[in-house]
Order: C-alpha cells, then sequence, then structure tokens
C-alpha cells in the first residue's frame, strides 16, 4: 500500500512539474519550442498583420511570454502569445546579438515594425494600418536611405515613393500634388542629381497603374533639354519638333 501511494504521489509530481514547464516565462532558461523557427520566420505567428499559423511549446499551444535560443546559448527570440500566436510584442536577434527586428503596438489599428542588419545599422522601419504599410524605409548598409513611401493615414491613396541612390542621390520620386483627380508628379535623375525627365503620371484606379499624362520634359546627362512630348493615358499625342 505504502509502495503504491508512493508512485501515485511521484507521478502526480511528475506530470505538474511538466504542466508547470509548458507554462512558459521569463525566467525558463531554455527553449520552449518544440520546433524553433529561422530567425526572420516568427510573422507566421503574427495574428496582427495577418500571420494565421498557431505555435506549440512542447506540445501545448504557447501562452505568455516566450524565449528561444541559439545553440549558442544567445537569446534568439521574446516574444508574447496568446493562444500560440503573437499579438502584442515581440523582438528577435542574430546570434551575434544584435537586433533583428523589433514589433510593437502602438494603438488599436497601428503597430511597428523596425528590421536591422546584422551589424546593427537599420535595415527597415515599416508602419501598419491593421495589416497595411502606410509607412516604409529601407535602407542601404552604409546608412544611406533606398527607399521610402508613405499613404495618408486611411491607407488610401499614397502620398509619395521615392528611391535613391548609394550615395544618397535621389533615384526617382513619384509624389501627389492634386488628390482629387489622382495626379502626381513624376521625375526621374542621373546619378550626380541631375533631372533626366519630369512629368505627370495619372493614376487609373480601375487598372491599379500610373501613367503617363500631359507634358513631360526630358533632358541630357548634361542637363540640356531634349524634346517634351504630350501624353494621355500612356500614350503620345504630340511630340516636339528636334
Amino acid at each position: 500500500m505504502i509502495l503504491r501511494f508512493l508512485t501515485i504521489h511521484i507521478l502526480c509530481n511528475f506530470i505538474f512539474l511538466i504542466s508547470t514547464f509548458c507554462q512558459t516565462t521569463d525566467e525558463n532558461e531554455n527553449n520552449p519550442g518544440d520546433s524553433i523557427p529561422a530567425v526572420t520566420q516568427y510573422e507566421k505567428y503574427n495574428k496582427i498583420l495577418g500571420g494565421d499559423s498557431v505555435r506549440y511549446c512542447n506540445g501545448y499551444i504557447c501562452k505568455g511570454w516566450v524565449k528561444d535560443f541559439y545553440k549558442s546559448q544567445n537569446l534568439k527570440h521574446r516574444g508574447f502569445y496568446v493562444d500560440g500566436r503573437l499579438e502584442s510584442v515581440y523582438k528577435n536577434y542574430y546570434d551575434n546579438g544584435q537586433l533583428e527586428r523589433e514589433f510593437a503596438i502602438k494603438n488599436y489599428k497601428k503597430s511597428t515594425m523596425n528590421i536591422y542588419y546584422p551589424n546593427g545599422n537599420k535595415l527597415s522601419e515599416i508602419e501598419y494600418l491593421f495589416t497595411e504599410p502606410i509607412f516604409w524605409t529601407d535602407y542601404y548598409p552604409n546608412k544611406q536611405i533606398e527607399y521610402t513611401e508613405k499613404f495618408d493615414d486611411s491607407g488610401e491613396y499614397i502620398l509619395y515613393r521615392k528611391f535613391f541612390y548609394k550615395t544618397g542621390q535621389p533615384q526617382s520620386s513619384l509624389v501627389l500634388i492634386d488628390k482629387r483627380n489622382d495626379i502626381f508628379e513624376k521625375i526621374e535623375y542621373y546619378p550626380d542629381g541631375k533631372v533626366k525627365e519630369k512629368g505627370q503620371m495619372l493614376f487609373n484606379k480601375s487598372l491599379g497603374d500610373y501613367q503617363k499624362t500631359g507634358k513631360w520634359i526630358y533632358y541630357k546627362e548634361n542637363g540640356e533639354p531634349l524634346p517634351e512630348e504630350q501624353y494621355y493615358k500612356n500614350k503620345i499625342i504630340d511630340k516636339a519638333d528636334e
């Protein structure tokens, strides 16, 4: 009878310990997951941005704070899970200890994501309206801006979209100048910053495309003007004589 009692007691304690371990907290020193994702693969658990995967920790749906570690024991990921999905904040790290990305909630409809190169330089900064990005900037490894775009706060129309050369000189820009008529100014640049071509673009909502419209001006690399062209929905309707 005593042996039976001790056996049941030990078994119950074992089950209790297993259950306690599955409630992942900041204090856990071991990897909580059955399989640890690659450092760039946690987005599939991000419910806020549309991720629909559910993560399990030791056979149970992950809940609360979860930490993952590299084989080197360096921290790889720390995030807060609700029913197996990331719903508020998380950070990922490279094996060298540098932050790889950080996600955070601003309010009930907006969130932010910052992504970094392994050396710590910023790679991207993004602001989301629900699941859609309304502001996005990418950087070259030398810290120069490579690309940036911004939508209005409703996410319905773009305000600007700009590309840059690695030197920091502008490469192209698309800027809203007439919201009512969906007209944008488009400028292309040579690598030295001189204007290559300039004109207006009409956003065709039915096609989801930007089309040349009105007068377009062109320049040679030395700044000498080239013949102008008149457009209507991407078709030349008049071209100045050379």
